[in-house]
């Protein structure tokens, strides 16, 4: 069993494994996972399979930062400090987070000594 130290308080929309909703199709409430709408979903949101094994997490030398990794390619950026998430999920900023920022990437990956 894996037990976290302290509560969640940041999260990333990682990908959906359903095609994203017209806004008037989105269910509510949700019941399990919630669906991603068409006004936020990027090219790179629909996956239809995506094995665990090809999933790497790797953490910035002071623990601040994850940069979490599928099929060798970075998909999400959290960055502890400010409390912030940018996903190669989303195309606009919105409830499921901040569509993916290079430059943000690029500064942020510098603080990786192994990655």
């Amino acid at each position: 069993m894996l037990l976290w130290p302290d509560p969640v308080t940041l999260s990333c929309f990682l990908w959906t494994t359903k095609k994203p909703l017209k806004e008037d199709d989105m269910p509510a409430p949700f019941n399990g996972h919630p669906p991603i709408s068409v006004k936020y979903a990027s090219e790179d949101a629909f996956i239809e399979r995506v094995l665990k094994e090809s999933l790497e997490f790797r953490w910035s030398d002071d623990g601040k930062i994850v940069l979490i990794i599928a099929k060798n390619s970075p998909i999400c950026l959290l960055a502890g400090v400010p409390r912030i998430s940018y996903t190669k999920a989303v195309k606009q900023p919105g409830p499921y987070g901040l569509q993916w920022d290079d430059t943000e990437f690029k500064d942020k990956t510098l603080l990786f000594q192994s990655g």
